[in-house]
């Protein structure tokens, strides 16, 4: 395998490979993951994909996303706007390397919002 050092780690020993993987996962896992975890901490959240069942999935969780938008909606930066009070999103974690994608969460993002793309791969100390 040939991978970017800069986005490699170890698994922690005390880390099994079961627990790690959902953490690694950029689709349904880390992006169903990422609307739990930000539901906790208080925030409001809003699901964009373009798979039925991932916006499905981030209605039914326990901690469920408050709005989920199909990105190929010809209305979705409407339904954002309207949803946000005309603002924008304050902040967008981005999940895929699809530049088109990553280029319209810019757009959706409010006047000095945050917009975090982030990569994952992983190894184990046994390489």
């Amino acid at each position: 395998m040939f991978a970017d050092s800069e986005s490699l780690f170890l698994l922690l020993d005390w880390l099994s490979l079961e627990q790690a993987v959902p953490l690694m996962c950029a689709g349904v896992c880390l992006g169903s993951l990422g609307v739990q975890f930000a539901k906790a901490l208080g925030h409001p959240v809003v699901a964009i994909d373009d798979r039925c069942e991932a916006m499905t999935l981030a209605q039914e969780l326990t901690l469920k996303a408050n709005l989920a938008i199909d990105c190929n909606d010809s209305k979705t930066a409407d339904k954002i706007r309207y949803w946000t009070g005309n603002g924008g999103l304050a902040a967008i974690v981005v999940r895929t390397d699809n530049m088109s994608a990553i280029l319209w969460c810019i757009q959706a993002v409010s006047t000095r919002g945050i917009c975090g793309q982030h990569q994952i791969t992983y190894a184990t100390n046994s390489i």
